[in-house]
């Protein structure tokens, strides 16, 4: 089975219909509500993009990209991409708690 193949089997769908592409866009869509455009932004966020790189890999204006960020930042209560990454990191793989 090639990588592929083995993307599509454990992918979903959303509720549009769209395809999941990875788990972490699985989470994003449910817990926080973001749209496939706002998800595809995130996802170039989360790979260390800067916008002007997210804009010429999606083919968007930086003023698109900076509108989305935007919105992104409102549902997930933030107020900067590093916040963002920040919640949805810790929302995946909460840190342990310790005793006192």
């Amino acid at each position: 089975m090639n990588a592929r193949n083995s993307q599509a089997s454990t992918s979903g769908r959303h509720a549009s219909g769209a395809k999941f592409e990875t788990e972490l866009e699985r989470e994003l869509t449910v817990a926080y509500k973001l749209t496939p455009a706002e998800r595809r932004v995130m996802a170039l966020v989360i790979r260390g993009l800067t916008n002007q790189q997210i804009a010429g890999r999606l083919r968007l204006s930086r003023n698109t990209v900076r509108n989305r960020l935007a919105s992104c930042f409102v549902k997930l209560k933030v107020s900067r991409r590093t916040e963002a990454v920040f919640v949805l990191f810790a929302r995946r793989s909460p840190l342990p708690r310790t005793r006192e």
